[in-house]
């Protein structure tokens, strides 16, 4: 009797920072070219959310604890299961491929869940692609960026948007201002056990085996020519003629903020909220055609800390290389480490003084925009009323005169001349047939 072989299941599951959001548009785009290379490729699309599978892991978490986790309007998980079953046969692909990087977040809850139960919820996360895909060869894919690294664009991208709840001190220093107090954000990363690389896939691998877990490296020297191309190349195993053709509209995903602007609104924000996103300041920027005058390639997480986290973390990714990778010299990340001459010291005065001038000037273009959307709001109010007061006066018009018909029905003389009125119908009739008959 032959074995029929299984069809293959690609889970990517992130992690976060490591150009996830651009692989997951790039598949969504190209989701119906994808399913004609090789024996099929089938990234599976439906919801509201026709980008990634985020919302069929919320809806695992869910299903272990409800009202916890955030609402993403999405249907139940086995539901999606069976929606996800379905549309992959029917296509007759050999492939189904499931991203979503929440599955390498580590599932927290404030002050609600003790630790025990986050540990069985995360277990019961990773486990359930396993118990629900069993007549798939599931394969686990994940992408690793160096812990400095990670830090830094997570920092900026809790606090581009200048919503946080986490406290950040005005301190002046040497001349400079900033609010960065980034050893308060490496603890609060550590305690989610981000970081800890060689533990995360521990608990992959003792599901799924640890020869189905694919590393991939995050970082220049060793993927230069980012996620998107190696995920085609080395993860789905495409040629590079076919990559070339879905790699032909490339657009940026999540893009940085210019690190001065996000400081100066975090030190804005410590006394009143300005209202104001990084994004939305350095998009006024651009649009006044204008440039920040200084240099943004510095590093708020410093060449000292980001030493220190990568001591701490020096077996763990050494682990990781020799086991994942077979690499006997134990190295995972190889670009260079970062400079003390790159660390950032702060705003400058100049810096300052620049970003408050084009926020003063972003506030009067907001409060132009407002004023002339309230003017033209006035505008048509009036004319609504306007219409509203003709068609009152039409009403009332139209309630009189149907009293003055009631009141002539109702008249002696209208009673009097009924037989009349039945005359003149009865020969309007006759005259009407003379005339067809003719």
């Amino acid at each position: 009797m032959t074995n029929i072989a299984k069809p293959k299941l690609v889970l990517h599951i992130g992690s976060h920072k490591t150009g996830t959001t651009a692989l997951q548009r790039s598949l969504a785009k190209n989701a119906i070219n994808l399913q004609e290379i090789g024996e099929g490729l089938f990234y599976c699309l439906y919801g509201r959310n026709k980008i990634n599978h985020i919302s069929f892991t919320c809806a695992i978490i869910n299903e272990f604890i409800s009202d916890i986790h955030e609402d993403h309007g999405s249907m139940p998980a086995k539901i999606q299961v069976d929606h996800i079953k379905k549309s992959f046969f029917e296509s007759g692909c050999k492939t189904l491929i499931l991203s979503s990087e929440k599955f390498s977040y580590p599932f927290k809850v404030k002050g609600g869940l003790n630790d025990n139960i986050e540990k069985n919820l995360n277990k019961f996360l990773i486990s359930y692609v396993k118990n629900h895909f069993r007549e798939f060869d599931i394969c686990v894919v994940i992408y690793l960026r160096r812990q400095d690294d990670y830090l830094e664009s997570f920092y900026n991208q809790t606090y581009k948007n200048g919503k946080t709840d986490m406290r950040r001190d005005v301190i002046i220093n040497n001349g400079y201002l900033t609010t960065s107090q980034m050893h308060e954000y490496i603890n609060l990363v550590r305690s989610y056990g981000l970081l800890n690389y060689y533990d995360m896939l521990a608990e992959w691998g003792n599901v799924y085996g640890k020869e189905n877990i694919f590393v991939r490296v995050y970082e220049r020297s060793q993927m230069p020519n980012g996620t998107v191309y190696d995920f085609y190349k080395h993860v789905l195993l495409i040629d590079d003629i076919k990559i070339e053709s879905l790699l032909s509209e490339r657009n940026k995903s999540n893009e940085s903020i210019n690190k001065e602007v996000m400081e100066c609104i975090n030190a804005i924000n410590q006394y009143e909220s300005c209202g104001l996103s990084g994004v939305e300041v350095c998009s006024f920027i651009k649009s006044r055609s204008l440039s920040l005058p200084y240099n943004d390639t510095k590093n708020i997480l410093t060449a000292k800390q980001a030493s220190d986290i990568l001591e701490f973390y020096r077996e763990s990714n050494k682990k990781v290389a020799i086991e994942y990778l077979q690499r006997e010299d134990g190295v995972l990340f190889r670009d260079k480490l970062r400079d003390e001459a790159d660390d950032y010291k702060g705003l400058t005065h100049e810096a300052t003084f620049y970003i408050s001038r084009e926020i003063i000037f972003l506030y009067k273009e907001k409060y132009k925009r407002l004023r002339e959307a309230n003017e033209l709001f006035v505008s048509e109010t009036e004319a609504l009323e306007s219409k509203n007061n003709s068609l009152s006066e039409l009403k009332a018009k139209l309630k009189s005169q149907e009293t003055k018909l009631k009141n002539i029905q109702n008249s002696t003389s209208w009673k009097i001349t009924k037989p009349l009125r039945v005359m003149t119908r009865f020969l309007r009739k006759i005259r009407n047939r003379i005339r067809r008959s003719k």
